[in-house]
């Protein structure tokens, strides 16, 4: 159904299309196999409730026009089978926690949904840009290791690479040689290996401003959440009680889950350099690959769940029935799933 209130989340500025992949909740139909043209100019987006929805359109007055897929049937002429198979298509997709383009790498190939554009699921240039700050502890250490320490790092990954590639000093070329020799590469092999490299770091650059951007505003929330505590709405019902309990305990363990990974990710990238292997990194990227789907999600739930409070309470105001019917109704639901991403996540090996 059309709904311009209930479920309407703020979407990415800026270029539509770039920035829905910039975004870690919403996909551009537009790069998906669909055959049903109306579809293809679409969007499929995460609501408040982490519910995979089809956005028709999106504007400031009319509000949000969103299709649940199992309506998809009544918004379009043609019932043949194409409609169906993209229905199918799209159920698929929409049962993939996040849309973040490094999660969407590897689960459009688990679920085989015929998704052969991988080149499409790429970064903006210009939130490749916003990055470069995250990047620099990446990229510093390589940096100094092939040109010394007084090297100019402020360069986006593009530059980096294509300077590694050139390099435009004898000393350089005599580190890059000693690298190859050590990843066991020829020299010729260095600038693909520093491609991959720097994708998987720009990747965990990328979660890691997510991360960053949650951080700011979850203690935010939480103190605007605990400022009815000792209202007399919520003092009546100690079920009310019990359920922002819930809400801030998951809340506070799933963002330090994620933040315990980064520290075990920011760990290895100060210490790989010091003796490089060819295998150590090849472990290293396949560790952090294997948890892009773990991490999108958790930070896809959350980030949902903020930019609709946000959006709802832009001045942190509010009446206590009104804070406690949002949490019932927008903030609880989905959490439950959040949580059991992060419980899975914790029992695997990298942090142990």
């Amino acid at each position: 159904m059309y709904d311009d209130q209930a479920q309407t989340l703020p979407q990415p500025s800026g270029n539509g299309f770039e920035a829905s992949l910039d975004s870690l909740h919403t996909l551009p139909l537009s790069i998906m196999p669909l055959q049903s043209p109306g579809l293809l100019k679409a969007t499929m987006i995460k609501n408040a409730r982490l519910e995979s929805v089809i956005e028709m359109f999106h504007d400031a007055e009319a509000g949000s026009g969103q299709i649940n897929l199992a309506d998809i049937p009544n918004f379009f002429e043609n019932q043949g089978p194409t409609l169906r198979e993209d229905i199918a298509m799209l159920e698929m997709v929409g049962a993939l926690k996040s849309f973040d383009v490094f999660s969407l790498r590897s689960e459009l190939r688990r679920i085989n949904v015929g998704f052969e554009d991988f080149g499409a699921l790429a970064l903006s240039d210009s939130k490749i840009a916003e990055l470069t700050t995250f990047m620099r502890d990446f990229t510093r250490p390589l940096i100094t290791r092939i040109y010394g320490s007084n090297a100019d790092v402020t360069g986006d990954l593009s530059q980096i690479v294509d300077m590694l590639a050139s390099p435009d000093r004898a000393t350089a070329i005599r580190a890059l040689k000693t690298l190859a020799e050590e990843l066991e590469i020829s020299i010729t092999e260095v600038p693909a290996f520093l491609k991959q490299y720097g994708d998987v770091f720009l990747s965990l650059s990328y979660y890691r401003q997510c991360l960053t951007e949650l951080t700011q505003g979850i203690p935010e929330f939480l103190r605007w959440m605990e400022d009815i505590r000792d209202t007399s709405q919520i003092r009546s019902d100690p079920a009310k009680g019990r359920m922002m309990d819930v809400i801030r305990n998951d809340l506070i363990q799933v963002a330090r889950s994620i933040g315990r990974r980064f520290d075990a990710f920011d760990a290895f990238s100060k210490t790989f350099w010091e003796e490089v292997s060819a295998e150590s990194f090849r472990m290293f990227g396949a560790t952090v690959t294997a948890q892009h789907v773990g991490i999108g999600a958790m930070l896809c739930g959350l980030t949902v769940k903020m930019l609709l409070w946000r959006e709802r309470f832009p001045n942190g105001a509010g009446l206590p029935m009104r804070r406690i019917e949002f949490l019932s109704s927008e903030i609880l639901p989905g959490l439950e799933n959040i949580k059991a991403v992060q419980n899975t996540l914790d029992r695997s090996a990298v942090l142990n």
